[in-house]
């Protein structure tokens, strides 16, 4: 990890992280714990867990509390169930295939990224991740998937129409010959 801390001006103004739940799924404890910090100094809301099982129960509650997570960091290389298994899990629920998936991986193991583009993950990056590269990808695909939601071209405001005066104030009909 890099010894000077990401400064915040790397995020866009109109991009605001503060609060945003991550969830964050690796099997391995000083991952997660790295993971959690580095969140929680971007100003996130980072739930961690150790396991795919884990991380579907954290999704399925998130949605049914009516706060789901807009981003998680998978782990690809977990015992029990993979974060390839994971994925495929997610995208069987329509409630939880909204969630924008990061996928971190160890050593770029062959056909990992071809996996990543057939499940429609928004980023596959390979560990050990700096910390630029991290919030850069979450930067770009918190980004992305933000201007997916909203329309393609802002509404054009209304032109004030202009305001009649009362009918007291109106002048008498002319009369025509």
């Amino acid at each position: 990890l890099q010894r000077n801390p990401v400064r915040k001006s790397v995020i866009p103004e109109h991009l605001d992280l503060t609060g945003l739940p991550v969830l964050v799924v690796d099997d391995n404890a000083t991952n997660r714990r790295i993971l959690e910090d580095l969140l929680t100094n971007w100003c996130m809301e980072p739930i961690v867990v150790e396991s795919g099982q884990a991380a579907l129960m954290a999704l399925y509650e998130a949605n049914e509390a009516g706060r789901p997570f807009p981003l998680m960091l998978l782990d690809c290389h977990m015992p029990e169930m993979d974060g390839f298994e994971v994925a495929t899990e997610i995208r069987k629920r329509p409630a939880m295939a909204e969630t924008t998936i990061v996928m971190l991986t160890s050593a770029g193991q062959v056909g990992d990224n071809l996996r990543c583009r057939e499940l429609g993950f928004a980023a596959c990056l390979i560990k050990p991740v700096r910390q630029a590269e991290l919030l850069s990808t979450i930067v770009k695909v918190i980004g992305s998937s933000l201007a997916a939601a909203e329309p393609a071209t802002p509404p054009r405001p209304a032109m004030p129409l202009p305001s009649a005066p009362p009918p007291s104030q109106l002048p008498p009909p002319t009369q025509l010959p």
